[in-house]
């Protein structure tokens, strides 16, 4: 067996890895946040949705979601906006907790 195959995590070590690892698709090296994309946005109902790097559709809701970075209210965010995202999962299934957006 090749050196490093037999490496475990150790405990209470998380693998950072995007909703939907089973495909093989993992965060960026170095980046605290999964990529994406603000595909929908509604500021009355203030919710939004973001789709991720394999094209997952991730809501999330404005009262519940916490902004970081330069852009500090989701009513800066814009349709098509390139973010970072985090997830929790909510009794409603997946939802974006995070939001990081550098430009406004």
């Amino acid at each position: 067996m090749p050196p490093g195959d037999d490496e475990q995590a150790e405990p209470g070590e998380v693998e950072q890895t995007e909703p939907g690892a089973e495909d093989g698709e993992q965060a960026p090296p170095g980046s605290k946040f999964y990529q994406g994309l603000i595909s929908e946005l509604l500021l009355g109902a203030e919710r939004g949705t973001v789709r991720s790097a394999a094209g997952k559709s991730i809501d999330f809701d404005f009262r519940h979601v916490i902004m970081v970075g330069p852009v500090k209210k989701p009513q800066e965010l814009r349709r098509g906006m390139t973010v970072g995202y985090d997830v929790s999962w909510t009794s409603s299934g997946l939802r974006v907790s995070v939001i990081y957006a550098t430009e406004a």
